[in-house]
């Protein structure tokens, strides 16, 4: 039974001022305290204690009702064993890893997210170890190891999808977007940014919105889109603002100030770090000390104030110090160093500068993680070499001393007797020089042995490598279809569809896209460069962009669609000048109206068929190639209409289908016997449409190999 409380509170209070927590807090407090202090039974008492734990974002309460959390269930797992008990215990030993984290005690922090993780595996609670790796994933993404952080951050993402704990996603998928974000993958970074966003909207998670914010700020800071960051990085505030949470009010202001000196706004940059002074005021959050006194030092040395900027950089140096991450402490000391130098300390100066290029040079990165992976595979390959070479001059050796031994026998018989002398003292030393021969073989035979073991190794290493790289071509497969719109809604205003995918590797190039206004619906099939991983990442490049063209920007005119979607993916792919890239996707964008039956469509090389009473309509479309920036400037796109009728079937492709190789000569598939095939289909409902595709692709195929990614969308007016 519980014991009796004398704390209302029931935590020591001792240097918390309750009247001045923040509303939400308090709020909290007033809420639960009622229900923790009336619980008739710790396992009623630790579930109110465990809510309080997660929600309070004041630093000095949260630690300690996670410390109650482990009282509780320790006091309770000395009379019984219960999964319960040590479920909330794993859960509170994680936070308090979480704790060490933020105040920059690495160590503490791994110690208590692999205890918790022990602890969690070990009631079997696959569920919970979510949490803990999840933050074992961020402490290695601060000390630099990228490919650990996401290797966790995957694994953390699929746990919590495979339990459909869909909001618990939006951390992780934050987490692995700022990696991204972090090697410069921003496409790649904004989807996961938005993927995140969107989800956090629809469980009103006003804590991950705000997160959110700010690192699309970032996104947009980095394309010097510097309107549009500092917008993002005020909701951000405003945000964390609402909720009280300090650490993450700060970290918006640290941002916005960095944006402010870099457009020469120095009051307004002044202003933001000071508030986030002020804020941080009796926190631990050593790295946002760090932020706000290296901008303010940064702004009074443009200023020429070097006694003030020299106080501000010292100290943020000493903080960066303290928790060691080698990023913060190579931006300190590289500031410090500067200073130094202006006020004429050069040994100090120099000693800085030597300390950032250190920092440089152990910072670990994705090209490293390549690089090393490649020199794994050249040793691999030169150790089986030097092995076969060892083994065969084993073979020769051992070959030469059993003809000697052939030979010594032959001269014994023939020399007899009166040689036996003679004999006997050679006989010696060929016993001595045989000695020294096995030695050598036995030698050699070590050296065989041990490096077959590393080999094995080596092996095992590459092959879980291997493993790890196909798990994630795997989930990528999963992402690639989740962007993908549910046909459901479409049915609701067409007679039937259908989508006949089949990609030429795991993942696929093609893809389709649609969107439901007041009016009308809007829906396309899409064929980007390549296939595979490379095609997969322009498909998700091309669903983004045209969620952002229709959904935020409200175009829905087909041709002035394409024409945006053309400036977009110039803009994306020519961002580093490189003339030689000519990736893009060929695609035929349609509308309809759902009063008039209207349809309007504009594409670039890909056409579209219509089947109206087994005659077939052909729609050809314009030789444009989306983001070519000749085309951009001299090419205009053609809008078509056309009036629908009931019963007619649209047909929109990719040209995976027509291009196939097969047959007896292996010779293409070709455009006339694909239009003979629709309008032979045309009779039967969709569903069996699309099993007659898959059926005729096959006899067509036969054992040979697919050429490219296939899909086929038939829509029935």
């Amino acid at each position: 039974m519980l014991s009796a409380q004398t704390n209302y509170y029931l935590i020591d209070t001792t240097g918390i001022n309750i009247s001045a927590l923040e509303k939400n807090d308090q709020h909290l407090l007033d809420s639960v305290l009622p229900l923790a202090n009336s619980a008739s039974h710790d396992s009623i008492l630790i579930q109110h204690i465990d809510f309080l734990a997660e929600n309070c974002w004041d630093e000095v309460l949260w630690p300690r009702y996670n410390q109650m959390l482990i009282e509780i269930a320790d006091r309770n797992l000395i009379k019984e064993y219960n999964t319960t008990f040590l479920s909330f215990k794993a859960s509170a030993i994680s936070n308090i890893g979480l704790m060490f984290d933020n105040q920059g005690k690495t160590v503490l922090a791994i110690e208590n997210y692999k205890a918790a993780l022990v602890l969690f595996e070990k009631i079997g609670d696959k569920k919970g170890t979510s949490s803990p790796i999840n933050n074992l994933g961020k402490v290695y993404y601060n000390i630099g190891d990228i490919e650990k952080a996401l290797s966790y951050y995957l694994k953390a993402l699929k746990l919590r999808e495979d339990f459909g704990e869909e909001e618990k996603t939006i951390v992780v998928n934050n987490n692995i977007a700022k990696v991204y974000q972090e090697q410069g993958e921003d496409s790649v970074s904004e989807f996961y940014f938005r993927k995140a966003l969107k989800t956090s909207l629809k469980y009103n998670n006003k804590h991950v919105q705000a997160i959110t914010h700010h690192h699309l700020g970032k996104v947009f800071y980095r394309k010097n889109q510097l309107d549009s960051a500092l917008v993002y990085y005020k909701i951000s505030y405003q945000l964390r603002k609402e909720i009280g949470h300090k650490h993450g009010m700060a970290e918006s202001l640290h941002s916005m100030g960095s944006l402010y000196t870099s457009i020469d706004r120095e009051d307004e940059a002044f202003a933001a770090y000071d508030l986030s002074l002020k804020i941080l005021e009796g926190t631990n959050y050593l790295n946002g000390f760090i932020s706000a006194k290296s901008g303010l030092a940064t702004l009074y040395f443009q200023r020429g104030e070097n006694q003030k900027a020299l106080t501000l950089a010292e100290s943020a140096f000493e903080y960066a110090q303290k928790i060691g991450f080698p990023d913060v402490i190579k931006k300190t000391s590289g500031l410090l160093s500067e200073i130094y130098a202006a006020v004429g300390k050069f040994e100090k100066a120099l000693e800085m500068q030597i300390l950032r290029i250190q920092m440089r040079d152990s910072l670990v990165n994705l090209d490293n993680t390549k690089s090393v992976y490649k020199q794994q595979v050249d040793f691999n390959f030169q150790q089986k070499e030097q092995a076969l070479i060892i083994e065969e001059e084993k073979r020769k050796l051992i070959s030469r001393q059993e003809k000697e031994k052939k030979n010594l026998i032959i001269t014994f018989i023939s020399i007899g007797l009166l040689l036996l002398i003679g004999f006997t003292v050679f006989l010696y030393n060929r016993f001595r020089l045989i000695k020294k021969q096995n030695a050598l073989i036995e030698e050699q035979k070590r050296v065989v042995d041990e490096q077959q073991v590393k080999l094995v190794g080596i092996n095992d290493e590459l092959s879980s490598k291997n493993e790890m790289i196909t798990d994630s071509i795997f989930y990528a497969k999963k992402i690639q279809k989740a962007i993908l719109p549910d046909l459901a809604p479409f049915r609701e205003y067409v007679q039937d569809i259908f989508v006949f995918s089949q990609p030429k590797d795991i993942v696929s190039g093609d893809f389709y896209w649609g969107y439901r206004t007041e009016k009308e619906i809007l829906f396309t099939v899409a064929d980007c460069t390549g296939h595979g991983v490379p095609g997969a990442f322009m498909s998700l490049i091309g669903s983004n962009i045209l969620d952002k063209i229709v959904g935020e920007m409200n175009i829905t005119r087909p041709d002035l669609i394409l024409e945006q979607l053309s400036k977009e993916i110039y803009t994306r792919l020519q961002a580093e000048n490189d003339a030689d890239v000519k990736d893009g996707m060929d695609l035929v964008m349609c509308s309809v109206n759902l009063e008039t039956k209207k349809l309007q469509l504009a594409g670039a090389y890909n056409p579209m068929y219509i089947v109206r009473d087994k005659e077939i309509i052909q729609f050809k479309t314009d030789r444009y190639q989306l983001g070519n920036p000749d085309h951009l400037e001299n090419k205009n796109i053609t809008l078509q209409t056309f009036d629908l009728k009931t019963d007619d079937i649209l047909y929109l492709f990719s040209d995976g289908f027509p291009d196939q190789k097969g047959g007896e000569k292996g010779k293409k598939y070709f455009y006339q016997p694909f239009r003979e095939l629709l309008i032979k289909n045309s009779g039967l409902s969709l569903a069996e449409q699309k099993v007659n595709f898959g059926k005729e692709l096959e006899a067509w195929k036969g054992e040979k190999e697919q050429m490219d990614d296939i899909l086929i969308m038939g829509l029935k007016i």
